[in-house]
Order: structure tokens, then sequence, then C-alpha cells
């Protein structure tokens, strides 16, 4: 089914209705379906649809007797004393529903609620006119859907059984009841007095629902005289069944219960006849249509919704005064004259069985049988050839008499008239007159029939008495002031002859009904007859000649306005404070009818309304309907009320010798509407109001002929482009909005000043609507299949390589062989589709569409013969072909031209300014492409570009954008490059089809940067410090980092180390062995004896050195260093022969030996080359230029050995050195 706002084919009032051919129906979206009959299922919302109701206060309408020229027919009487039972006088049923004997019933579904009410008379003490019945109501959610209570009255027939043929022959006369049907057919609407004394307490939660319960396809019980065809047949149903289950339920539903009125205060509720609409919740089908002139009775409901939880209860107060089928305004005749031309009169004897009239023949058959009467519907007239038999000594009568189940109020009017016209004269002049008697209903409360029962002896009848049937052809008219007493000089008079007293005057507001009497007098003797011809008709309530249009005309016209390009975001932050459930077809008439709505948003499920629309910050309810499901599902809407936009110099401020009118902050929601005044408004300035949002269509349609200066707030989002259509060409249109662009807040939205700026959405064009200036309005082309390509009729590529050939029985992708759009759109998301070929020749038996990797060799035009089209009418291409985006990309040019892209150079020459250009190489096809330029990399430079985003249009459309650099002094002597990334944004996909990697390419600008020249005082104050502070830092750094290594390697050498005063000799040394480069002698370390091996001879000068060397040349005796040895002074100069200080000892210089605890000797093997043998080898190069580098070399190896050896373990090994 279609849910959209566009109408379905399936749609009927509101509901759904299918056929039942299938077994089951799967319904979604909490939808149910209600079987109403064997043919249809009726599918309908679980929640309710709002009316067209218009609602009319006392304080925005002239005086009710004055306001509503028309006459109206009472429904029901609500405050009258005894007009409505009390709670405690109906019976409960087993339903736990409650009735009375009058038709009057009311109802807590489930049991669950209250219901009680209590009349209330006129109280003139505190300005209260009106009798009225005052309902105290607690409605609960009883049931997931909801739930309700009501009140209502179905009218009883009476007159299913009026008697034998015998029985009315013997009495002259056919009595009985009023016709159970309220006859509304004259009237335009239904009007319900109301007015909330206490609002509900869950606000929003529970509405009103009027319901009309229609009879015109029932026919009560035996003998029913609903309708002709029912009276021949003699069957019917008990259509007085309650609730209603056998009449067709039509509803209204009314929003009013959160409203608060004042005390003296009434409300109407106005609803047209469209206002009703059948659901099929409850009732029959009938023939589905609302008959005005067959309503049976009514049902006020009051129903709360699904919104709570189960149990929830709101309650509250609210007054009602009486319910009215109103006619239209200055129609006399309208309502109290339907019953001539009620259809069901034309039998005549119908009309009489069903209560619709009555006739009687007082006392006299032979008056029965030789009178005849009949209806002429299309011209309202009674037609009687009477016979009038004088049955008492007074005389006698034939009389007919029409009596309504409501009231005809004639309180608007001034007398009542009836035209007649004499077909034939009374056989006996002088004798026969004509009375016209009003029916007056004030004072009857019976519950039993009697106020409405034939012919109103309950009633008070007032005479009025005519004579003019003894005049041939006399056309005329009957005309009498409604003022009724019982004096005899009345125009009407109550005789007393018949009916009550009642109040003693005539209450022109609750006519029952009349009767037209024809008698003659007794100046003959009883039996005597008068006979004639007379037609009457035409009975109207003459109106006063200055009464103007009824209530429905006198309201401000109104209307709903639809803005197709506009979508609103519905959060409550926004302004939306109300949301009636599933009926957003309907939201329009929804906001329509509520007071205070002035925006509304149809989310084709729900209706959201607004009083007036609000930013929040930086984010805005106004957007753009950008997409098809939008457009097409959804919509926006905002109420052209004079009532509720108000008068221009109402609402502001109005200067006429200025000719302006200012609005400045008056915190405007919507634009004024109506300006009243003589003279012409040049100047309208709307600044600074921050809720004036949305500009509508024909927002200024009351001043646009003299606007000559229009000024916008900036909060404007939205401005129709038909807001503007008649202001003249001159109007200086300016838009309050802020210097500095800001991306995503457009304003407004939809129209620009310049034609290098942005809309609101990318896919916004320009529009070729005129506009004031050099303003321009959006085009807005949402996306739908295939519109980002060509199409090239009647064209076939030759000798194309083909991906893919689709056709509709195809297993995967078929829906492209549906149309030339589709396949277009199938080869853009085919990564190698170049090309399209659609095939869609009306003889071949498939529609075909071709994917192709290229165009082929050539193209060929396939026109123009019959076989070429698509149609046998030859009105469509047979053949269609074209590219895909990124064919238009590669082909067609469709990219983004930046120029220069290389090259820029920014210096002081040029102030550190740069500028490129942007321009387009193809027209999009839809919307605009928009560059935003932003920096991949600064290099602490400050940049400034402007604008943040360029919009293209077309190819004639140039971009420049402007690059400032800043900071120059952060990049030092050299040249650094920046780098501008362009970021591209298109409605048409062609400008952004290329791989993301091309795209980057191709919108990098590249800027080079030569910084200033720093010879100058300034730039060395600044270049410096700049150089010297890191150069400081890096050498104290560095400082500090040796001195922790120095204390860190000393930590680890302490491992291996042995300090000399740890070592004991014996004062005369014993030598344990002689090696090839050292001796090895016995000493004692921490207890322990171990051999002390000196590797490196001691530092000598001078004679030694000579000794130094050969002693440590390979292949020399080892006694020569023992000589050596024995030359120390002392044990320890073994170690050495000068003092060295621990911190020096490094990898550079040190004094070392080795010490193997608990070992044998070591013994020198001239056989191999030992571990350390290579820190012994002393160079005899030629080349070396002294022997303390050769000293020093061997301590440095001896050293990094040692610590090598130091890491290594061995269960047997220890290895330690020592320096002194």
């Amino acid at each position: 089914f279609n849910r959209s706002r566009k109408h379905s084919p399936f749609a009927v009032m509101g509901r759904w209705r299918c056929r039942s051919l299938a077994t089951t129906l799967v319904l979604t979206n909490a939808y149910s379906a209600e079987v109403i009959s064997d043919q249809y299922t009726t599918l309908t919302a679980p929640a309710i649809r709002r009316s067209l109701a218009q609602r009319v206060t006392s304080e925005n309408r002239q005086d009710p007797q004055d306001a509503a020229a028309s006459v109206s027919l009472t429904a029901q009487r609500f405050g009258s004393e005894g007009s409505v039972p009390l709670p405690p006088d109906f019976e409960e049923e087993e339903s736990g529903s409650f009735s009375s004997d009058d038709g009057w019933f009311f109802r807590t579904y489930n049991k669950k609620g209250y219901l009680s009410w209590t009349h209330h008379p006129r109280d003139a003490k505190v300005g209260d006119d009106r009798e009225h019945l005052r309902i105290e109501y607690g409605v609960e959610q009883s049931e997931s859907w909801g739930g309700f209570v009501d009140v209502g009255r179905i009218l009883v027939n009476r007159n299913i059984y009026l008697g034998s043929k015998e029985q009315i022959d013997s009495t002259g006369g056919a009595l009985g009841n009023a016709l159970s049907l309220y006859n509304c057919a004259d009237a335009t609407h239904v009007r319900l007095g109301y007015r909330i004394m206490s609002p509900q307490n869950l606000v929003g939660r529970a509405h009103m629902r009027l319901i009309l319960l229609d009879g015109s396809d029932c026919a009560d019980g035996e003998a029913s005289a609903n309708r002709i065809e029912d009276v021949a047949e003699g069957q019917g149903v008990d259509c007085a069944i309650l609730p209603g289950q056998n009449l067709e339920n039509w509803y209204s539903f009314n929003y009013i219960l959160d409203e608060q009125s004042p005390a003296t205060s009434w409300n109407e509720l106005i609803l047209p006849w469209d206002a009703f609409e059948r659901p099929g919740w409850t009732g029959q089908v009938g023939n589905d249509s609302l008959d005005m002139d067959a309503i049976r009775g009514w049902r006020l409901e009051i129903s709360i919704d699904s919104q709570g939880e189960l149990g929830s209860t709101s309650e509250g107060v609210i007054d009602i005064d009486s319910l009215s089928c109103v006619g239209p305004s200055g129609k006399g005749d309208a309502i109290i004259s339907s019953s001539f031309r009620n259809p069901l009169a034309a039998d005549f004897a119908a009309a009489v069985m069903s209560g619709l009239w009555s006739e009687r023949h007082y006392q006299s058959p032979l008056s029965r049988n030789l009178t005849s009467s009949y209806i002429l519907p299309e011209a309202g007239t009674l037609v009687v050839n009477y016979t009038v038999e004088q049955s008492e000594s007074w005389g006698g009568f034939i009389d007919y008499s029409h009596i309504t189940p409501g009231f005809y109020n004639l309180s608007n009017a001034e007398a009542i008239s009836l035209d007649y016209e004499v077909l034939q004269l009374a056989s006996t002049a002088g004798r026969a007159h004509l009375r016209l008697i009003l029916l007056d209903g004030s004072d009857c409360i019976s519950s039993d029939g009697e106020c409405v029962s034939y012919p109103g002896q309950s009633l008070e009848n007032y005479y009025s008495f005519h004579y003019m049937l003894d005049t041939m052809g006399e056309r005329g008219q009957i005309k009498v002031p409604l003022v009724g007493t019982s004096d005899p000089e009345s125009p009407f008079y109550r005789t007393g002859w018949t009916g009550v007293v009642g109040n003693g005057r005539l209450d022109k507001d609750v006519i029952r009904g009349f009767r037209l009497e024809i008698s003659v007098d007794s100046a003959g003797e009883i039996g005597s007859l008068v006979s004639g011809v007379v037609a009457l008709g035409n009975l109207s309530a003459v109106l006063p000649a200055t009464a103007g249009a009824n209530a429905m005309q006198e309201l401000p016209e109104a209307k709903c306005v639809f803005e197709p390009d506009l979508h609103l975001s519905t959060e409550a932050s926004f302004g939306f404070n109300r949301k009636v459930e599933f009926v957003g077809s309907r939201c329009c008439e929804i906001c329509l009818e509520d007071a205070q709505c002035l925006f509304a948003q149809d989310t084709a499920r729900h209706c959201f309304l607004s009083p007036g629309l609000e930013e929040t910050g930086a984010l805005s309810p106004v957007q753009l309907a950008n997409t098809e499901f939008l457009r097409s599902t959804t919509g926006s809407y905002w109420i052209d009320d004079p009532v509720k936009r108000g008068d221009f110099c109402s609402v502001c401020s109005c200067d006429e010798e200025r000719g302006m009118i200012d609005c400045r902050e008056r915190d405007l929601a919507i634009v004024p509407k109506t300006f009243n005044e003589l003279w012409e408004p040049k100047i309208l300035d709307l600044r600074y109001n921050s809720r004036l949002l949305i500009i509508g269509k024909d927002s200024f349609q009351a001043i646009a002929t003299s606007l000559q200066e229009l000024y916008l707030p900036k909060a404007a989002q939205f401005i129709s482009p038909d807001a503007l259509d008649e202001i003249s060409a001159n109007v200086v249109f300016e838009v309050d909005r802020e210097q500095e662009f800001v991306i995503g807040k457009s304003s407004p939205l939809n129209v620009i000043s310049s034609k290098t700026e942005s809309f609101g959405d990318v896919c916004c064009g320009i529009s070729d609507i005129a506009a004031p200036s050099s303003f321009s309005f959006c085009k807005l082309e949402v996306f739908v299949p295939g519109i980002d390509s060509t199409y090239v009729p009647f064209l076939q590529y030759v000798d194309a390589p083909q991906l893919r050939e689709i056709r509709p029985s195809s297993s995967f992708m078929s829906e492209a062989a549906q149309s030339p759009q589709l396949c277009a759109e199938y080869c853009a998301i085919s990564s190698k589709c170049r090309y399209f070929s659609y095939d869609a020749r009306w003889k071949e038996s498939e529609h075909r569409c071709n994917l192709l990797a290229s165009n082929g060799t050539r193209s060929e035009e396939v026109c123009c013969d019959i076989d070429d089209f698509g149609d046998k009418e030859g009105t469509t291409a047979g053949w269609t072909s074209g590219r895909p985006p990124r064919t238009r990309y590669e082909e067609d040019d469709a990219k983004v031209k930046f120029s220069p892209r290389q090259g820029l150079v920014a210096s002081e020459q040029n102030n550190f300014e740069v500028h490129y250009e942007i321009t387009l190489g193809a027209d999009p096809l839809r919307g605009a492409v928009w560059v935003e330029p932003q920096i991949r990399n600064t290099d602490d430079f400050q940049v400034t570009i402007s604008p943040q985003r360029v919009a293209l249009y077309d190819t004639f459309s140039t971009a420049t954008v402007q690059v400032i650099i800043s900071n120059i002094h952060t990049i030092g002597k050299g040249m650094a490059t920046l780098v501008v990334d362009n970021i591209i944004t298109s409605c048409d996909a062609a400008f952004t089809s290329a791989p993301l990697t091309e795209l980057a390419d191709s919108g990098a600008v590249y800027i080079d940067v030569i910084p200033p020249f720093q010879g100058n005082d300034q730039t060395a104050k600044v270049i410096l410090p700049a150089i010297l502070v890191p150069l400081f830092l890096f050498t104290f750094l560095t400082i500090c980092g040796y001195i922790l290594f120095k204390k860190k390697r000393r930590e680890a050498d302490s491992v291996w180390r042995v300090l000399p005063s740890e070592l004991k000799f014996k004062p005369e040394p014993e030598i344990l062995g002689r090696g090839t480069f050292g001796v090895v002698v016995l000493a004692e370390y921490r207890g322990s004896p171990v051999a002390v091996k000196r590797v490196i001879p001691p530092k000598r000068g001078g004679d030694n050195d000579s000794t130094l060397s050969s002693v440590f040349s390979r292949g020399q005796s080892t006694k020569d260093f023992e000589l050596a040895f024995q030359d120390s002074a002392h044990p320890n100069d073994f170690l050495t022969n000068e003092k060295i200080d621990e911190d020096q000892f490094t990898d550079e210089e040190s004094g070392t030996k080795s010490a193997s605890t608990k070992s044998p000797p070591i013994r020198g093997d001239n056989s191999r080359e030992g571990l350390l043998s290579g820190f012994f080898q002393l160079s005899t190069h030629k080349n070396m230029t002294t022997r303390k580098a050769t000293r020093n070399r061997l301590k440095q190896n001896f050293i990094s050995e040692m610590r090598i050896l130091s890491k290594l373990r061995h269960p047997c090994i220890t290895t330690v050195s020592c320096y002194g």
C-alpha cells in the first residue's frame, strides 16, 4: 500500500480496502485488520486522524446572536434540566455499559476510568449566559492501543407500530411520533459549543471524538418506516442497539482537551461534513457515504492514546452546551423546510408512517376519504386538495404536522414566512382559513417520547391565522414576526386550545416543529363540508437584512501551504511540541485546525506540530528535502492564516510618514499577513527576529507591489521563491548575515547573493526564477537512478566489447532491463563498464541492457524505420546509448581544473600571497561542484585561505583562491613547499568518479615558500637566539652524558679491577716462572695465594727505553725481563714505577695485570699464540714514531680484553686485574 502523501489508487476516505482474495493477510507497521463483511477487509491505523475542525472562540467572532445569520437544527441541548439523564438514572447492562429508556448510554471501556456529569443553569451573576452540561472524565489506557469513555444517544423508533387501518380511519388521523432521524441535509457543518474548565492532566494523551451515527441503511424491526422499501417489506433489525453497531459510525477527531478556557468564555467546534470519516472500527459499511438527512444518533467519546503505560489515566473537566447542524448563511429556508424537500416525502403515505409528517382529519373519516395530499420535494411544496367537515359545533379541521427529534433554532430570525398559491377557491366563501402553528419545546422534559409525539400536545402551541383561501389564483407570502405570547394581539398567540402553558412566550431557539391547519368555522351545520385546493411551501426564517456571512464564512480564510523543497527536523528542541501518531497524510489539515500550530512536518507516518521554529546553538530545524524519499513521502507545511499571522500594523510598528513597517525585534515566528491601512508601505524591516527561519510563498502579498526595500533577518534559513514574485525589481533585498562565511551554516539555505557562493546543499543549481538584485534561488535536483549519465537516442555502438547483457529474465540485475536510466545506473556501479546501450525495440521479445567496455570501432544512428522505435506509434527511441559518470570524467573532461597547480612562489615580493584559479572542464548535469581547500602541511606557518569553499555551477564559473602565508621565519634560510589539497564534493557523480588517489593528486596545489633575506638587525635578533640556544643545550647535554658514561664504566670495571694495596708480595719476590712476554711471581690476594704476571713493562724514560724494547722483542729471553724486575725499588714497583690516579683508568691509558686464583703457574708457550699474545707484540715497524704510542695501544687492547674476560664464566677460573 502506498502510504505517501500522494493519492493512492487503493486509498478510500483515508483507509485501505482490499478484496479477500488471499487466505492470509500479513500486516506490518502496527496496522490492524477488521473483517467487516464477507467481501471486504478494512485496514486501519491503530491511532486516529484529526478532523478538519475549525475552532471559533467568543473573542474572535461577533455576538453569537448576530454572527451566525442562519438557521440550525439543535440535535441535542445538553444544559437544560432533564435534557440529559444523570448517571444514577441509567441501568447497567451485562457488557458494562449503562443505558436509559430514551436511547441514552454511556460506557467506560473495560470498566476502567470514569465519566460523570451535572446540569448547570444560566448564572447571570458570574456572566455565564448558557445552560450547559459539565462532564468530569477520567480515561484510562486499559489496552495496548489505549482506551476510552463515551456518552451518546440513539433515537428510539416509536413508530414501529402505528395501528391498523381501521383504527386510523376511525380516529380520522394517523398519529405517532417524530421520525427517529435528524435531518441535517441542508446544513453546511456541525457545531458543538464547549469550554475546557480543567485541561487534561496528561498533556497530549487524550482527545475528544464526535461520532455521528448514520441510520440511512438500517431498518428498525418490523414495519420500519425509515425507508419506503422497508415499509413495504416489513423487515428490519434493531437499529437502536447500543452503541450503534448496526449503524454507520462516522468519526471526527478533535484535540481540544489541552486548552484552558476562561470561566465565561465559550468556544465553538465547527466541523464540515468532510471532517467525518468512517474508519471501520465500529458500525456497518452501509452505503459508505454520510447521509446528512438520516442521522440516527451520536456519541461523544474521550479517547486516550497508546503513548503511556497500561493503567495511566488522563483526567479533566469540559463543559458542553449544544450539538447543532448549521445551515448556510442567509438561507432562511434551510433546515426548517427540509421536511418538504425530503425524498421520503414524495410518497406522502410513507412519510406519514415514518413520522416525518403527520396528518389528521379531525373526527371525520369522510374528510379523510375526500382529502388528498402530496408533496413535491423538488419544489418543496405541499399540495392539499382538502375537504373539511364541520364535525363539532365549533367547527372542524384537517392539519399536517412536522415534528423534529431535535430543535429548530430560529434565534437569528426576525420572522417566519410561508409561500402559498390558491389553486381552487374554497367552496364556501368566508368559512375556511389557514393556521400556521409553531410548536415550542422549551418546557417539555418528558423522557417517554411525549415531546416528539404528534400532534404536539406536550409542547407550547402558538397560533397565527391567515385568511386567503377565498381568492382564486392568489399567490403570496405569509410573513409573521417571531413573537409569541398568550396575548391575542401577539403575532403568534398561545390560545390554550392545545398544548401546554409552558413559560408563556415563544422561544425561537427551541422550535420542535409546526402545523399547517385548514380550519372551518361554526357558521354551518355539523357535517357541512368546505373544499378547495391550496399549495403551501418555502417555509423560511426571515433573517435580518444586515446579517453577514455565517460563522464558517466569517472565519478568516486560512490555508495550509506545502513547500516542496523544505524539510523540517522534528526534535522537541527545535520547537515541535506536539506529535499526532499515524495521521501523517492529514498533517496539513491537523495543523490548520490547531489554534497554535504554525508549522507542520508529515513524516509519512506521524504528524509533528510547532507553534514556532527555533534554532539550538548551531543546529537548525530547517533543511532541504534533498532526497527522492523525502520529497515523495514527507511534507513540510506552514499555515497561511490571517488570524495566526496577524496584521502588519498590529504586530509591528507602522510609520506612514516614512512609509515603513518596522518589525525589528518582535520575536516573530512568521511574517504578518494583512495590511489594512490606506497608505502604501515602501520599507519592511524584519531584522533581529531570531525565530523567523522560514519566509513562505506569498508572505509579502499584501504589500508586494509597493515595497521598495526589504530587510530580512540573518536567521532566515529558507525563502520560498514565490515569496518575492510580485516584489518590484528595484527592491533592496538585504540579508543581515554574518560577514565571515561558516561552512555548513549557509544563511539562507536556498538563496545566494553571488554565483561563487554555495547553497545549503551541493545538489542546488542556479534556478531560472527571477530574484531581486543579484540573488539566485536553488534549483534542487535530487538523485534518481541514471540521472548522472548522458544519453543519445537512436545510437548504437558497433563492435563494442560486451561485458554483460541483461534481460528481464536474467537471474541477476534484471532491473537494468526496465529502462535506459536503470541500465545506465547499473553501468555506473559496474567498475569495468565504460558505455551502455539499451535496446527497447518493440519487435524484440525482451528489452536488453548491454554493459560495454568501450564504444567499439564506430557509432551508427539507428533511425528512423518503424522497427527502430520502442513502440508502434513511433514516439520513443528503440535504441539508447550513453556514457556513465566515469566515462564522462575521462572523455567529456568532467573534471575540476586548478591553474596553476605548480610553480606558485610565495616570497617577499608578493607579500607571501598567492592565488590560483578553479574552473570546470564540463557543465554539471545537476547541482554544483564544491571545492574546499585544506592545508596538507604547514611547516609551522600560519596560513589563511579564502574562501574556505567555492561553488562552481558551469564552465563559465571561475573561482579564485587566495593563500596568505605568515610566520615565515620558522623555516630558517632554506625554501619550503606548501601543499594545498582541494577537497571536491559534487552532486554530479562524474566529477568525483575517478579513483581517490587520482582525485587527491589532481587536486593538489604546490606553493614554494622562499624566506626573506636575513642580513638585517631585526632578522639577526630573531635568528641568533634561535641558533645559540639549541647549541648551548646540545653542549650541556653532551657533557652531562659523558660524565654519566664515565661513572657507569667505572662501576662496570669494578668487577675485575684489583687495587694494588690488596696484593701482598714477599720481601724477596718469589718468581714462579718466566714466559716469552712476562714474568710470574707469587703474591697474596685477600688471604689467598695468587700468581701475578706482569704483561705490560713499566714506563721508563731515558736509558731504560732500550731495555724495554729488547725485553719485549719477540724471541728474547725472559732473563732480561727478570733483571728489569729486580731493578724495582719495591716489590710493588713490579706493577708500575709511576703513580696513576684511578680516574685515569681508561681505554687509552692504564697499568694492568691479571691474577689467577688457585691456579697452577702459568708458563710461556712459544709454540702457539695465547689469548693475550696480541697484547704483547711490539711492533718494530720502522714508521712507528714513539714507543709511548705502542705502550698506550697495548694498554687499550689489554683493558678491552679484560672487560671481555670479566664477562666469561668458568668453574675453575676467576679473572681480575689491578693497576698501581
